[in-house]
């Protein structure tokens, strides 16, 4: 990827397309390493309800923290790397 700075002639909607194009856009070609795209695949792939994974993990967001229940869809987020258990909570990286 260019190094942005070297064009100084660029305006803020020139890195915003930038950004959309090389990044936004193309992101599961580019991660490197690939941990979103097995976030992704991982939740996706889930044998558990999809919504419910989203919906437990946003309200892990909203809320900071939750305790540790071991349900099989807190185990399932805690495997895709997105929370962490810890002294029995969970909460988000």
């Amino acid at each position: 990827m260019r190094l942005l700075a070297s064009f100084p002639q660029l305006t803020s909607h020139d890195v915003e397309n930038i950004v959309r194009q090389e990044i936004i856009e193309n992101w599961e070609s580019q991660d490197e390493p690939p941990h979103l795209k097995t976030i992704k695949d991982r939740i996706l792939r889930s044998k558990h309800n999809t919504g419910a994974l989203l919906g437990l993990y946003q309200k892990i967001l909203q809320l900071g923290r939750i305790p540790a229940e071991d349900s099989p869809e807190q185990i399932e987020l805690r495997l895709s790397g997105l929370v962490v258990e810890q002294s029995g909570i969970f909460k988000s990286l």
